[in-house]
């Protein structure tokens, strides 16, 4: 299996706190390297290589600035959780504002504090992450539940949904109906131009052949 292949298969895989989103490209040193999302709600670019490691990069950084906090559960795998919660609702600065606090997404007064939201929700799961069951809801108790990765982008506010034959779904849930890879569908609709029958309907290996 060539290096870029390995690269695109470790598209949507788990390591440490990040998850990989898609891959960049290839580094001075020939390594393959990818964008990957932090749980803290960061993104950053490391070679996939240092992710494999069993002591590689494991965050985007987020876990040594909390290892310098005073908080108490300073060691918690849902501490960085919380904090990216809040800083997205309250923040003006971060770079995902925006999509929370700037459309109306607030924390409630409870979990404010570390210590509710922990009682709450308990520790998070190893390899799932935070989100809310209604999308346009706020961050409270009842609305908010640990789930996979890739659960939480077929619910994705901005996910791209199709319609054919009847069914609507995201392109994700497409792409495993299908069982044509994620990247291949969108590739297809957004810059072939496919009509949607076509880029569903045409297996994966007879995609060159077809004019």
């Amino acid at each position: 299996m060539s290096t870029k292949t390995n690269a695109q298969n470790s598209i949507g895989k788990r390591f440490g706190m990040l998850v990989v989103m898609s891959l960049i490209g290839s580094a001075p040193d020939k390594h393959m390297v990818v964008e990957c999302r932090c749980d803290c709600g960061n993104t950053t670019v490391v070679p996939l290589s240092r992710l494999k490691k069993a002591n590689g990069t494991k965050s985007c950084g987020c876990l040594i600035k909390l290892a310098n906090t005073k908080h108490g559960k300073r060691n918690s795998r849902t501490y960085p959780i919380w904090l990216s919660m809040k800083q997205r609702c309250t923040n003006p600065k971060n770079k995902r504002y925006s999509s929370y606090g700037g459309r109306g997404i607030t924390v409630c007064d409870r979990w404010v504090e570390f210590e509710n939201f922990l009682e709450d929700m308990g520790e998070r799961p190893p390899g799932l992450s935070l989100e809310r069951i209604d999308n346009d809801g706020n961050y409270e108790p009842g609305n908010c539940t640990w789930t996979t990765a890739k659960q939480q982008a077929r619910n994705n506010r901005h996910n791209h949904m199709i319609t054919y034959n009847g069914t609507t779904l995201p392109l994700v849930a497409w792409s495993e109906k299908v069982n044509i890879p994620y990247d291949i569908l969108k590739s297809r609709l957004n810059k072939l131009r496919w009509p949607i029958h076509k880029a569903l309907t045409t297996p994966r290996c007879k995609m060159k052949k077809v004019v």
